[in-house]
């Protein structure tokens, strides 16, 4: 027999410093955690989720319009995802996890829709320039990518992004 369904969905913590709840295995960020502002957005989805017989529907945007996503948030929400998949391969979760320490580093503060095919340019040269191989640059280039095309998938940063 399975779990039962919690009554009430969290409201919780995200390592962006936004608020996040889950509804219909959607996650939705609300805004700066514990903010009032953040508190209203996580009421008011919750009596949309009840009205709609404990379902979202699909048109409810998963973000706030006026919140900007940075690199850092995109990085955040990364190692999380990659904590749980790399958790057999710990060579390979140290080099994304570094990876995501780079950007955090170079384009951190950067809104993550504004991160595009110059930015990634301007690292692989940062790689080369550190006297990296040609493959290693384009390996590591090809990570950053990756990472991208998570939150893409997370619908944390629109799609354009991911086209880098």
């Amino acid at each position: 027999m399975g779990r039962p369904k919690k009554a009430m969905p969290e409201y919780r913590f995200h390592v962006s410093g936004q608020a996040v709840v889950t509804l219909s295995g959607k996650t939705f960020y609300l805004g700066q955690h514990n903010s009032p502002e953040s508190r209203a957005r996580y009421l008011s989805l919750l009596q949309t989720y009840n009205e709609n017989g404990l379902r979202m529907p699909d048109d409810v945007p998963t973000q706030q319009k006026e919140t900007v996503l940075t690199v850092e948030c995109v990085t955040a929400e990364f190692r999380e995802y990659a904590e749980k998949k790399y958790t057999n391969n710990k060579s390979h979760l140290n080099r994304m996890l570094n990876l995501c320490n780079l950007l955090d580093d170079e384009y951190g503060n950067t809104p993550a829709a504004e991160f595009g095919p110059r930015k990634l340019s301007a690292i692989r040269d940062l790689f080369v320039a550190s006297g990296n191989s040609r493959s290693y640059s384009n390996c590591q280039t090809r990570n950053i990518a990756y990472i991208f095309k998570h939150a893409v998938s997370r619908e944390l940063v629109p799609a354009t992004v991911g086209e880098c």
